[in-house]
């Protein structure tokens, strides 16, 4: 029987979800669904100081909004406590690892001793052979033995042939004091558990992996296969922080990012399928491999992200934009359900290519929504000449007479009136989009009318004349 495809994410809820944990969620995601494999959620949360619920809140509703969805049950850490310790004190029966209640000023202080006869080392080895028990003090931990020799070398997935010797390790700590396991414990045992087989995360944790398989070697493990993502850098190519601007989901959640978007950014972010730059999920889980995997470090650009987010807006249709504009229009006070479907498919139309953003979407919207009672100077000097008023109210009168308020009906309306009326179109369009929507810009003018409505149209105006003519 072939044997299960499974990888993992696996955040600490000790802050919110950013950048660089979205990307390596979502390579496992895309590798696992583009493989027919399973991608599984680890909540790492034995950090008892800093992992909170507001944290794992936010993780989980991220990885929700950004349709990331995992398989199985999600694995808490911290309900697996006894698990770590059983298996901890296995290897103490097996000889493979000890008891130790060496204090941490003890440590330093030797360590100072040897370095200072030119001799640099971790962990001395003290405790090795003392046969200390469990119960012996209250500060026990438990090291596991790392013998000199053993060649803890391997093939990434991504970066190759990667070599380490044992003797480059230290006899390290795999049960603290508090009976809490270290992360390079926690994981491997973790790892095996939940099966598995590729484990695929940052380049920041090359250093654990011979820690790793020390562990694997010694608990009796079959070892999965391992890969490293390269980093993410700020503009000035030092690592992606606050500094470089936002680097959290939810910042780009609340700023109007659309999370297929976001997702097809961080994807081309350390990745490359040819040229293609615009992907939706799907897209991507049919073309990810790991050979597209780049070695080298990727350069964060809010710029280029923005531009990808435009473009999503453009492309993908209103059913699947509404879920997530529709916070920012209620944020407004805008009731979604106030109109038809019909009616903010349209509206999402004529403001496609003129945002970038959902919050613009929804800011832009506002002016059907609003009643309009006063304008500025500036935009009544710019639209309005001395026959401009004259000019909307000869239209208004028109419009009156019209029963078909469609954008095609309200096209052939105007081009024939300004014909008959021998006008410039731009010198009825210009006053009149003022009039109805409060600015001089604005998408096309049938457009404009027709959401705008005649009942609704004609009160503006009406409003407008009255407002320039005091």
């Amino acid at each position: 029987m072939k044997e299960i495809m499974r990888v993992r994410f696996a955040p600490s809820p000790t802050g919110y979800l950013h950048i660089g944990g979205v990307r390596t969620a979502l390579y496992n995601y895309l590798f696992a669904r583009k493989n027919g494999g399973e991608f599984l959620l680890r909540i790492e949360d034995t950090d008892r100081e800093r992992s909170t619920q507001e944290s794992l809140d936010q993780i989980l509703e991220a990885m929700e909004w950004l349709g990331l969805e995992h398989d199985g049950e999600l694995t808490y850490q911290s309900r697996r406590l006894d698990i770590y310790r059983t298996l901890a004190e296995q290897l103490v029966a097996e000889g493979k690892a000890y008891y130790c209640d060496c204090s941490r000023e003890e440590l330093e202080s030797r360590k100072k001793k040897l370095e200072s006869q030119g001799v640099f080392v971790g962990y001395d080895g003290r405790c090795r052979e003392r046969g200390l028990k469990k119960n012996d003090s209250s500060q026990m931990v438990i090291r596991l033995k790392v013998d000199d020799g053993i060649d803890l070398s391997y093939t990434d997935l991504i970066r190759g042939e990667i070599h380490f010797d044992s003797k480059e390790i230290e006899d390290f700590i795999i049960i603290r004091s508090d009976g809490f396991p270290t992360y390079n414990f926690a994981v491997v045992a973790d790892d095996h558990a939940m099966g598995v087989t590729h484990v695929l995360r940052g380049d920041d944790h090359i250093i654990n992996t011979p820690k790793q398989l020390a562990l694997y070697r010694a608990l009796g493990y079959d070892l999965p296969q391992f890969g490293h993502f390269s980093m993410i850098l700020g503009s000035d190519k030092s690592r992606l922080s606050k500094r470089h601007g936002a680097t959290s989901v939810s910042e780009y959640r609340e700023s109007g990012y659309l999370p297929s978007a976001l997702l097809n950014y961080l994807a081309k972010l350390g990745w490359g399928h040819g040229d293609q730059e615009l992907f939706t999920k799907e897209d991507l889980i049919e073309a990810f491999s790991l050979a597209g995997v780049n070695k080298a470090p990727a350069v964060f650009s809010p710029d280029k992200l923005l531009w990808v987010n435009q473009e999503h807006i453009k492309m993908l249709p209103y059913e699947e934009i509404r879920p997530y504009w529709e916070p920012f229009l209620k944020e407004r006070g805008i009731d979604p359900d106030r109109r038809s479907s019909e009616w903010f498919a349209h509206a999402v139309d004529t403001l496609r290519g003129r945002v970038k953003t959902l919050d613009e979407m929804a800011e832009k919207l506002r002016c059907y929504f609003t009643e309009i009672k006063e304008w500025q100077d500036k935009d009544v000097q710019k639209a309005m000449k001395k026959s401009s008023p004259e000019i909307v109210h000869g239209y208004a009168e028109a419009i009156e007479k019209i029963e078909d308020f469609t954008v095609s009906a309200l096209e052939s309306h105007m081009k024939a009136y300004c014909e008959a009326h021998e006008l410039n179109m731009g010198s009825l369009a210009q006053p009149l989009r003022l009039a109805v929507t409060g600015s001089t810009v604005s998408p096309g003018i049938h457009d404009v009318l027709a959401l705008t409505g005649k009942e609704e149209t004609l009160k503006r105006i009406r409003t407008f004349l009255d407002y320039i003519g005091s």
